[in-house]
């Protein structure tokens, strides 16, 4: 960053308590720009994007294979000065918001930008940051200057997705069970069921089961181990995310319950 700009940054208000949003919520904050000395600025504006990308590698050798796609789900932008020749003027694939407009020369000291978004009305994935690909939701800043280097900044976004209704049957309670035959540290069969709250998660929310084994005599376990994946299906192509593998130790009873906390990964 430049030397005559000693801050630049960008924040949001959080509108609840997991810090998430949804489509259609309003997004509001400001930008912080702190100057040194007086500067001219040719352009300076927020954008808030909604973009998803995915890479990954297949076969290996003169066969090796890399395949990837991009795609944007909205892009707004909100200028606070903008170069009076190019006002009024649509921008590609841009929604453009309107808000105060500010003099070209600003003054040394700390100066406090506001903006306000609207997420679109439109069915969009959640954040994801995995290792073949990502969805992410970002603010960003850049303050342009003539003859200088760009100076930005950003911060992201944690969206979630919209429960209309349609999903209500992700809300019901699901089960499973499996048949294991014992031979190698034990003798005999162990039947178990696992049961979830519900059947669909979002981040945030605490994912909830039980383990029973019905059985009056069970080969003698030190531990149980439980794994949950997770996968998410970009351009119809299936990809891992995230992997939880608990073991529980000691294990003597025939019921178990356990709660696993589900977070971002960023």
């Amino acid at each position: 960053m430049s030397r005559s700009i000693k801050e630049l940054s960008v924040h949001y208000d959080p509108i609840n308590e997991s810090n998430t949003f949804t489509s259609g919520d309003i997004v509001e904050g400001r930008v912080v720009l702190e100057v040194t000395k007086e500067i001219k600025v040719d352009s300076f504006f927020v954008k808030l994007t909604g973009d998803a990308h995915v890479s990954w590698t297949e076969g290996s050798g003169d066969d090796e294979r890399t395949y990837s796609d991009h795609e944007r789900y909205f892009k707004l932008k909100q200028y606070f000065i903008q170069e009076s020749s190019k006002r009024g003027e649509s921008e590609k694939n841009t929604t453009l918001v309107s808000g105060e407009n500010y003099g070209p020369v600003i003054r040394p000291g700390s100066h406090v930008f506001p903006f306000r978004f609207q997420l679109p009305q439109q069915n969009m994935p959640p954040s994801i940051k995995a290792f073949h690909g990502w969805v992410r939701y970002v603010l960003t800043v850049k303050l342009s200057r003539p003859w200088k280097s760009s100076s930005t900044a950003s911060t992201e976004l944690t969206f979630v997705m919209r429960n209309d209704g349609t999903n209500d049957h992700l809300l019901q309670p699901q089960s499973g069970s499996q048949n294991k035959k014992m031979k190698l540290f034990g003798s005999g069969k162990m039947s178990m069921t696992v049961t979830t709250d519900k059947t669909g998660y979002m981040q945030g929310d605490d994912f909830k089961y039980s383990s029973q084994a019905p059985q009056s005599k069970l080969p003698k376990l030190k531990t149980l181990a439980c794994s949950v994946n997770c996968w998410v299906s970009i351009n119809d192509f299936m990809h891992i995310l995230r992997f939880f593998y608990i073991k529980i130790l000691n294990f003597t009873n025939k019921f178990v319950q356990c709660c696993i906390k589900t977070y971002m990964l960023t």
